[in-house]
């Protein structure tokens, strides 16, 4: 699991400064994540999940299935609330196959196009695959979030309280 976590850590921003939940200006619009920096933070989320036992896991989620998720509308209600999200953005995580590929800003991980969550094999709206682009677009090397220029630091806070 240490090996795992100095995995993460070496493929995050690396610059000391905070970075998930950094949010782009109306001059400063967001940018798509690094995709090395994007894989080698899934691949050592991948390691960590190996470790802590996949079964483990898998029965805790069941134990979840039937209980309260209430704390899971606060990421949504944070994200329908951010309207000047930029529709560019919003329509290339849309198109993506899978988590990796929407945190990266491209329709699929190898850059071509993928197909939408509807479609055949897609998230299909996954809230859980869902959160996981989101959490890797904040923490990856140049990864932003993009928001209009109205109302900015309103917006921004509620971006920051979706990844916080």
């Amino acid at each position: 699991m240490v090996g795992a976590a100095k995995k993460i850590a070496g493929a995050t921003d690396g610059s000391g400064e905070v970075k998930i939940g950094e949010v782009g200006t109306a001059d400063n619009q967001g940018a798509a994540a690094n995709q090395e920096s994007v894989n080698g933070i899934a691949d050592g989320m991948k390691e960590i999940v190996a470790a802590g036992g996949k079964d483990a896991l898998k029965a805790g989620a069941a134990a979840g299935a039937g209980g309260n998720n209430a704390g899971a509308g606060k990421l949504f209600g944070g994200a329908a609330g951010v309207a000047g999200a930029s529709d560019n953005d919003i329509g290339k995580a849309a198109d993506a196959t899978n988590p990796i590929a929407a945190a990266i800003g491209t329709n699929d991980a190898q850059g071509g196009g993928g197909a939408n969550f509807a479609a055949g094999g897609g998230m299909n709206n996954s809230s859980e695959k869902i959160a996981a682009a989101i959490v890797l677009r904040g923490m990856a090397k140049d990864g932003k979030f993009s928001l209009a220029a109205h109302n900015n630091n309103n917006q921004k806070a509620k971006v920051k309280s979706v990844v916080r």
